[in-house]
């Protein structure tokens, strides 16, 4: 088991290893909702910390665009590289192995590649504590530029949620 740990983390570290994060704006384009709020790093930081429930995010992230949700966070972030044409299935395959290692997945683990815009998009969702959890990882049809993000927010929420969610990545444009 941890031989396979050791395997996944390395599979996702070369991944990002061959990308580059740069400006959202230079590569994609995707409509955010009304009422978000954009955060700075160290804003989005102290959110993190000063709630009583336990993030799915990891606040030590770099680079990224940090957004407050009515009742939730958001991070997105643009990749420019070439990944392989099954990146999204390694992706998914990743996350399930990663997830499972204490055991069972979380509650309401799901994971779905959806073609939305012309565009495939892994959309990965689960519970987190008190939480509702949305990864979602999106790539042009050349494979040189993704859009990834998380999502978090009460479960009481997750319809809501989910359709904030459904129309900023029925929004996305790659350039």
């Amino acid at each position: 088991m941890k031989k396979i740990s050791i395997l996944i983390i390395g599979i996702l570290y070369c991944f990002t290893a061959m990308s580059q994060q740069i400006s959202m704006s230079d590569i994609v384009s995707i409509k955010l909702p009304k009422g978000i709020e954009k955060l700075t790093k160290e804003k989005f930081r102290s959110t993190v910390m000063s709630s009583a429930q336990r993030s799915a995010i990891d606040t030590k992230i770099g680079k990224g665009d940090f957004y407050k949700l009515n009742r939730g966070l958001m991070v997105l972030y643009s990749v420019q590289g070439i990944t392989p044409k099954n990146y999204l299935e390694q992706t998914a395959n990743g996350l399930k192995a990663m997830s499972s290692l204490s055991g069972d997945l979380p509650p309401n683990y799901k994971s779905e590649i959806k073609a939305i815009n012309n565009y495939r998009v892994l959309v990965v969702q689960y519970d987190s504590e008190s939480l509702h959890v949305y990864r979602f990882f999106a790539v042009n049809n050349t494979h040189t530029n993704a859009l990834n993000g998380i999502m978090e927010f009460n479960i009481s929420e997750k319809d809501k949620e989910t359709a904030i969610l459904d129309e900023m990545l029925k929004s996305i444009k790659f350039k």
